[in-house]
């Protein structure tokens, strides 16, 4: 299995992937893919984790992920990804491979910021 890094960010309200680059001249991330070049929101980007959720969706930094009943956010530490769950009293921070097969992305934080 290749693994080819891929972002997302949004751009006009919508989202965009491909490849992430900064433009130093407009102090702008921007996403490049085969459509072209898109400014995006800094605060937007998420890299690909190169899983798919139980209903084969990619799954982002930064997405909102449901498994097992418990809610949590994808994030990245120390080169692993993680599910740091939200709702859960003294829960662990756990990898998300394990939860791939019966879990769900929801959301993200960039569309639900107050999650």
């Amino acid at each position: 299995m290749s693994y080819q890094r891929s972002y997302r960010g949004t751009h006009n309200g919508g989202w965009k992937k491909g490849f992430l680059c900064y433009n130093f001249k407009t102090n702008e991330y921007e996403i490049v893919n085969f459509q072209g070049v898109w400014p995006v929101l800094g605060e937007s980007v998420g890299q690909s984790t190169g899983l798919k959720d139980c209903n084969k969706t990619e799954i982002f930094g930064g997405d909102i992920f449901r498994s097992l009943g418990n809610i949590g956010i994808v994030k990245q530490k120390e080169g692993c990804w993680i599910i740091d769950w939200v709702k859960r009293p003294n829960a662990l921070i756990e990898k998300l491979y394990p939860h791939v097969e019966e879990g769900e992305v929801v959301s993200n934080t960039t569309d639900n910021p107050k999650l």
